[in-house]
């Protein structure tokens, strides 16, 4: 389908969409495509006919992936809870059988990461400011909140109830993908490794007092800002989890220069504390970190195939797939060294770094602290 009618048609399934929420005759003025690839195509319109005419986009998602609707479900209970548009895109309509939702455009246009990313380090700090603001908020929905967000889920299709248990269980079953990098390295896993990563995903699946509601994909991309705020998109992964999941993910998935990542978990804490008085518990707190980033970095180990090992790939713009992994590594073992019933997953973690250095040896120290701290992408 070319653009134009695309747009055409994503737009005329938002009409129905809203003049189904809202009993109105609506109309949707100079539609245009924003994105059309991956899990969903998306149009930006002028919305006549309901209150405040807003601007809104208009997602449809696609048809052999199912994560369009927990975003919805996420929008809807979000704008239920809180109704701060700072914080999310303001849930307006939706229609199963179209695979549409409609929202109001975010109040920003910027995307997250040349905030977050740029080169000015004032502008960076302001942003962490932000993000860790916007994390505290997410993570004071807390735990007693989870069974009207799982009802809400229950009432779309494809998707996905209680998603930690089934990461833990995705975990467990990926064990072998992790033990195929010792192998690949030339060395061992440690002993005690598989009991490790089984109290891993233990910790992953029951969080306890950790528990929050997390938006599950932290990227660059998924984030708009100014110099005022912070506001989430696509909350395709969202769900209840470990309340130091999404931050994690800027310290070992995306991760931030160590100094950055550390003023964002830091800014954190505080944020979250309120809501989750154990955060204020310094000894439970690196407890936690600890099991988290571990799970952190035994996904990495279990999705980056080990054929890395013999050719290295693109991870990210500027950044490889081994420059990946041994960030995974580095960070891994540091943030497990002071938990006794994680030392065979950090001793792994070592082992791995110190053998794949030795065998990838044009990755420099420099290369290790995160894409996001470079002056330049490498070409």
């Amino acid at each position: 389908m070319c653009n134009e009618n695309l747009v055409a048609d994503i737009a005329a399934d938002g009409v129905l969409a809203l003049q189904g929420a809202w009993c109105a005759n609506v109309r949707l003025d100079d539609p245009a495509l924003v994105r059309d690839g991956g899990r969903n195509a998306v149009i930006r319109a002028s919305a006549r006919g309901i209150p405040d005419s807003p601007v809104v986009f208009v997602k449809r998602f696609r048809a052999d992936v199912g994560c369009g609707f927990t975003d919805w479900a996420a929008l809807r209970f979000l704008a239920g809870r809180c109704g701060d548009p700072a914080l999310a895109p303001g849930f307006l309509a939706g229609d199963v059988a179209r695979r549409v939702l409609v929202t109001r455009e975010a109040p920003h246009s910027v995307v997250l990461g040349d905030w977050l990313l740029g080169p000015d380090p004032g502008a960076r700090r302001r942003t962490r400011a932000l993000l860790a603001e916007v994390l505290g908020r997410l993570a004071s929905l807390r735990a007693d909140l989870e069974p009207e967000f799982e009802a809400g889920l229950a009432l779309l299709p494809e998707t996905q109830p209680l998603r930690r248990e089934r990461e833990a269980s995705d975990l467990l079953e990926r064990r072998t993908h992790v033990l195929d990098w010792f192998a690949a390295a030339g060395a061992n896993a440690p002993p005690g490794f598989a009991d490790a990563v089984s109290a891993v995903a233990r910790r992953y699946a029951g969080p306890g007092n950790f528990l929050a509601f997390s938006h599950g994909d932290p990227a660059p991309s998924n984030g708009l800002a100014s110099p005022e705020a912070v506001t989430l998109v696509d909350f395709e992964y969202a769900a209840y989890r470990h309340a130091l999941y999404d931050v994690s993910g800027w310290y070992i998935l995306c991760p931030l220069p160590e100094a950055e990542a550390q003023d964002l978990v830091g800014a954190f804490r505080i944020a979250a504390a309120p809501a989750l008085p154990a955060m204020a518990d310094g000894e439970r707190f690196r407890e936690e970190w600890a099991f988290v980033c571990a799970y952190r970095g035994l996904w990495m180990l279990s999705r980056i195939p080990t054929a890395v090992a013999a050719k290295d790939r693109e991870w990210a713009p500027g950044w490889s797939a081994r420059e990946a992994l041994l960030t995974a590594m580095t960070r891994l073992e540091r943030s497990t060294r002071a938990c006794p019933v994680l030392s065979p997953i950090c001793e792994g973690a070592g082992e791995l770094l110190r053998r794949l250095l030795i065998v990838w040896p044009g990755i420099g120290p420099e290369r290790l602290d995160g894409p996001f701290g470079l002056e330049e992408p490498r070409r």
